[in-house]
């Protein structure tokens, strides 16, 4: 396996990044988890909503934690489900979208598998849907580094 930097990962200011497809895997009143495709910077993240800020009795912006993942894992999910692109852009939820209880167990593997090839390090970011970043915390360099 060949070691890659995620490109401008560090350099590019958050109002800048592009995001081309979100898969949203988990929801609650706005997503809480799943795969992102950013274009600027070009890289790909698993997501997971980490905190939520509450002020006076409302919801507010999203603390998610994101894990750099190989660039073809969107391309990969979307293959375990037979697809060759998302059927909505920027964003699509696959929620029970399965021919079978096999297709549902072949989605969840590949998933699986997916999630176990990720670089080591984590980044935090504040968004209220993961489709507008509002700052960026990196948790160790190695953030910076993914596969593929």
């Amino acid at each position: 396996m060949t070691e890659t930097f995620a490109t401008g990962i560090g350099d590019i200011p958050v109002a800048e990044w592009t995001v081309e497809q979100l898969i949203v895997l988990d929801w609650y009143d706005g997503p809480t988890g799943g795969l992102c495709a950013l274009t600027r910077p070009r890289c790909t993240v698993y997501f997971e909503m980490v905190a939520q800020e509450w002020a006076n009795g409302t919801p507010g912006d999203r603390m998610f934690q994101l894990t750099v993942m190989r660039n073809d894992a969107l391309l990969r999910y979307l293959k375990s489900h037979g697809l060759v692109e998302a059927p909505s852009k920027p964003s699509w939820a696959p929620a029970a979208e399965y021919r079978d209880e096999s297709h549902r167990r072949a989605v969840e593997e590949a998933l699986d598998a997916i999630l176990r090839d990720t670089a080591p390090g984590t980044m935090f970011v504040r968004s209220k849907d993961m489709l507008t970043i509002l700052e960026l915390w990196l948790g160790s360099l190695s953030a910076f580094r993914t596969t593929k």
